[in-house]
């Protein structure tokens, strides 16, 4: 028997899957694409643009692709250039592939980062429920995917009676755990 809460979930998984399969060719392509590009000029403002996949990759896939697409840019770098390929490196050639690496890494930072505000911002600090913003803004999706689907869409709510008295009396951890 399916529920609502199945439904959603399973497009969410459908959409989640297919939308990691167009990332990961859109970043292929772009660095195949920068490649071709840098082989056929071997011009330094080309591959400068070997940062744009390595940002989309950071960004979509994080620490794994801040990693793992400035490792391919630098490696298609190389195939690009073929006195680098001999370990003949200028000076701006080691600076560009340490910005590579940097530039992946810093990106993927950055976007943990905005996980974990974007975490701290939906969630209470005591509990780990989410809030009211959080609430409202899930809600929203839920209704808009059972509708899509036509599956009715249960809400319960729960009122928690003297909470106030409780958080007074045993202070708000217990009161945290009540709510839990």
């Amino acid at each position: 028997m399916t529920t609502s809460g199945d439904v959603g979930e399973d497009y969410t998984q459908r959409t989640s899957l297919f939308g990691t399969l167009v990332t990961s060719a859109a970043l292929v392509a772009g660095l195949l694409l920068v490649f071709v590009l840098d082989q056929a000029t071997g011009s330094a403002p080309v591959q400068h643009l070997y940062y744009l996949p390595i940002i989309f990759a950071a960004v979509r896939f994080g620490f794994r692709g801040g990693i793992a697409a400035p490792l391919v840019a630098v490696g298609l770098y190389h195939l690009a250039n073929p006195r680098l390929l001999a370990f003949k490196h200028e000076h701006w050639d080691v600076v560009q592939i340490a910005l590579f690496v940097a530039v992946g890494l810093v990106t993927a930072r950055l976007v943990e980062d905005r996980r974990r505000l974007h975490t701290l911002a939906t969630t209470d600090d005591l509990t780990g429920l989410h809030n009211l913003r959080s609430f409202e803004a899930r809600l929203t999706r839920m209704v808009r995917a059972c509708r899509d689907v036509r599956v009715p869409l249960t809400v319960c709510v729960l009122d928690l009676d003297r909470l106030k008295a409780l958080n007074d009396a045993h202070g708000h951890l217990a009161g945290a755990e009540a709510v839990r």
